[in-house]
């Protein structure tokens, strides 16, 4: 076998100059571009072929690559599908995605670029044409195309490059894929099958995209030179989940399918990881120690009946104000510091405890035979609040800046705050449902509130792609622009998509309902990410949520401020949270409900 891969024939061919001029450049070119060095690199792998040969290269060039042991499950290991990945590199991409899905499935066929498929030891994964052109009555890539098509219906993997060409600026200031070439699209939709995506993490020398804005062909004779600087490199390699005909099928516009598996593949970039903080990097401070126990249970059990809401088995819902539950102000700060440090929160403080708290009602919940905090509300009558303070009094507006025209909510609203679930009991259900019942029965004997207002939080622990994408799905779903317009976060969230189009992640039947897009959510984080619970709950009692702030006092999370209309609360949750209360028909014309149901429903 000739070991040369790249010999000076090839370099007076591609240039079109012959003789002796064609040798003399030729020549300098060999070395130049770093030619040479990668003949020699070939020869000391040249015996290979197949698997073996993409082995041996890696390991020559010590290059490694990353992927979650998980996400190799995604790989079927039957049947045909189709691989779409960006093409960071131009080479070395390629060979590494021979190593993993040739080991998982011999049989997958690449349709590659003229880089690769020049490497004869590795002509078993190709097909014999560059099929990544816009001119598909040219002979060879229509020849191409239709074997591809053909090792499809016979059952086998195909891996593409949908660019085909790798990613560089393209006139923009992103280094990122140009839109995917339609007639690799349109092979895609036409094959049937289930499209896996998969994200090569990095890119070339900033030298290698300079040299294209100088002229594109510098920047092709660069690409040798791209390979041999990846050496003692780990490359990062995420596999997303399938992506099933049924959703394929969603799309029947090509540019709308390209673009929706384009972002579905850069997607995958949320989930490369920086390094982890780990809390006690962030909590130097420790939380505070409780104090005696029994005296914090006579607290309770002392409070006055008007303070007690309601019970509903084991639980018992208060509503006071700070003054009369010293002990148990105490035990709220520590709790609450706890549940937020659990999430990547937290005030970094040994106590959650502010000048808010003062004046602000505490809605609290009580498992009374274990004598524990099970979660708590801050509440702030909008109405007192504003008399007496002003808007200025709102924590809120520590986070955003008011229109005064929003006063006019603000006086009839309870501003809701610190809500959170003690972590023994955030395995369970029922108590976050218990305050929101308590929420709403806090209203009951005050016919004048009409809204309910408060922070949301959306850690900073996720990442900042899924904060984006989830921040950009409820401003298009569940907000009000009406509303939205009063007020500006003092602090605004920038999102960051990557290289994704958002409204193309969006697009299709993903946002047609939350629990949709939690999924969905879930299926694109590889099972790591979903909606905040509570963001959850806030929705499925119609609740909006109107702008959001990041919160440099709590660990850096973004907080949403949700706007909640008691008008609009459907009836079932109503008749639900309400369906042991003795005195059912006061509950439901509280929210302009009559009782058909009769008592008990």
């Amino acid at each position: 076998m000739d070991a040369k891969l790249i010999t000076k024939s090839h370099i007076k061919k591609a240039v079109n100059v012959h003789g002796l001029p064609g040798n003399i450049i030729a020549g300098i070119a060999m070395h130049l571009l770093g030619i040479c060095r990668i003949n020699k690199l070939h020869a000391k792998v040249a015996n290979y072929n197949g698997r073996d040969f993409s082995t041996a290269l890696l390991k020559e060039m010590n290059v490694g690559y990353e992927i979650p042991p998980k996400e190799l499950e995604y790989i079927p290991q039957e049947g045909p599908f189709i691989v779409v990945s960006n093409h960071p590199f131009g080479a070395i991409d390629g060979i590494v995605l021979i190593d993993i899905f040739s080991a998982a499935r011999p049989d997958t066929k690449f349709l590659t670029n003229f880089i690769l498929s020049h490497i004869d030891n590795l002509k078993e994964f190709f097909f014999p044409v560059n099929p990544f052109t816009e001119k598909p009555d040219i002979a060879q890539s229509f020849s191409g195309l239709r074997m591809a098509s053909e090792s499809i219906k016979n059952g086998s993997p195909l891996c593409l490059f949908p660019a085909g060409e790798v990613a560089t600026t393209y006139g923009s200031s992103i280094i990122q894929d140009k839109e995917w070439q339609s007639t690799i699209i349109k092979l895609i939709r036409n094959s049937g099958v289930q499209v896996l995506p998969v994200y090569v993490h990095g890119t070339n020398s900033h030298f290698f995209h300079w040299l294209g804005k100088v002229h594109p062909l510098l920047r092709t004779m660069r690409l040798p030179g791209e390979l041999l600087n990846k050496r003692n490199r780990t490359i990062q390699v995420r596999i997303g989940k399938p992506v099933s005909t049924n959703e394929l099928a969603e799309y029947k516009d090509l540019k709308e399918l390209g673009g929706y598996l384009r972002s579905r593949t850069y997607a995958l970039e949320g989930n490369v990881q920086l390094k982890l903080i780990h809390p006690e990097e962030v909590y130097s401070i420790p939380i505070a120690l409780p104090k005696n126990r029994r005296a914090l249970i006579k607290e309770i059990n002392s409070l006055p009946k008007e303070k007690h809401l309601f019970t509903t088995g084991n639980y018992s819902c208060y509503l006071t104000d700070s003054k009369s539950i010293p002990l148990t102000m105490h035990e709220l700060g520590r709790k609450r510091e706890e549940a937020f440090r659990a999430v990547g929160e937290g005030t970094k403080s040994a106590l959650d405890i502010d000048v808010y708290d003062e004046y602000y009602r505490h809605l609290f919940l009580w498992d009374k035979q274990k004598g524990k905090i099970v979660g708590a509300y801050r509440l702030g009558y909008g109405d007192e609040i504003l008399k007496s303070k002003g808007v200025k009094g709102f924590y809120t507006k520590t986070l955003f800046d008011y229109d005064p025209e929003f006063s006019k909510y603000l006086s009839k609203s309870i501003e809701l705050g610190r809500s959170f679930v003690t972590l023994e009991y955030q395995k369970e259900a029922l108590p976050l449902m218990l305050l929101i019942k308590g929420l709403l029965y806090s209203v009951l004997n005050k016919p004048n509130v009409q809204y309910l207002i408060g922070p949301v939080s959306i850690s900073s622990w996720y990442p900042k792609f899924y904060r984006s994408l989830m921040i950009e799905y409820l401003k298009k779903y569940h907000s009000v622009e009406k509303l939205d317009k009063l007020m500006r976060p003092k602090n605004p969230f920038f999102p960051n998509f990557h290289r994704c189009n958002p409204d193309m992640l969006l697009s299709g039947s993903k946002a047609d309902s939350i629990e949709k897009f939690d999924r969905y959510i879930l299926k694109l984080s590889d099972g790591e990410y979903r909606l905040p619970t509570l963001v959850k709950k806030y929705l499925k009692i119609n609740a909006r949520i109107l702008n959001f702030n990041v919160d440099p006092d709590f660990n850096y999370c973004v907080d949403g401020l949700v706007f909640m209309d008691l008008s609009k609360v459907p009836e079932q949750e109503i008749r639900m949270l309400a369906r042991d209360e003795k005195n059912i028909d006061s509950v439901l014309s509280r929210f302009g409900i009559e009782n058909s149901q009769g008592t008990g429903s």
